[in-house]
């Protein structure tokens, strides 16, 4: 694997962002794909219930589905919080 900045992408900054991947199969295939401004930029937002769900997904089978739920829990009462240690306590 090969990672590198693709200068054309870069000068694009700040005001797109985006990425394109490139792969080579071993019998000489090529495919490509350009992706500017991905979901959950500001122009292309995700909803607070798709991020909740991307989180689950991702830290479910990690931390298990309880401990995930009780972390979204405390992260939504986040400015109400009194003591940061309830929730460094479930990311441990």
């Amino acid at each position: 694997m090969k990672v590198e900045i693709d200068p054309e992408i870069d000068r694009l900054a700040p005001e797109k962002r985006g990425a394109s991947v490139v792969i080579f199969t071993k019998g000489g295939g090529r495919y490509g794909w350009n992706v500017e401004n991905p979901r959950g930029e500001p122009e292309k937002p995700v909803s607070k219930e798709e991020l909740r769900g991307k989180f689950e997904t991702l830290v479910s089978p990690v931390l298990g589905d309880k401990k995930a739920r009780n972390i979204i829990n405390v992260v939504d009462g986040l400015e109400s919080l009194k003591d940061i240690k309830r929730l460094t306590g479930l990311l441990s």
